[in-house]
């Protein structure tokens, strides 16, 4: 019974930490970027869908869009916003893959 305690325990710090990570981007972004709030909150909701969506896919698909996203910020001029975002992609992704076992 102990086992499970911890597995759960586990599971629910690891999505704690992803929250933390979302809510630390979105400071970041509004308060040191200028950003608004409404875009920022929405795009850290995208990644974290996207991240839902592929998370059965082979690693290569994760590289291939972790490199669109950051060639997408060099061409907007938000290159270190998308790095916070590529970042939470990761790490949702990580999340979902650890809950999931």
């Amino acid at each position: 019974m102990g086992e499970i305690a911890n597995r759960d325990n586990k599971k629910m710090l690891i999505l704690f930490a992803e929250v933390v990570a979302a809510l630390a981007t979105i400071l970041i972004a509004v308060l040191a970027m200028k950003i608004p709030v409404v875009p920022v909150c929405v795009i850290v909701l995208i990644e974290v869908a996207i991240a839902a969506c592929l998370q059965e896919v082979p690693v290569w698909v994760h590289a291939v869009v972790a490199a669109v996203q950051l060639v997408a910020g060099v061409l907007c001029g938000r290159a270190v916003f998308c790095l916070l975002c590529i970042l939470i992609y990761v790490f949702a992704i990580l999340t979902l893959r650890e809950a999931r076992a």
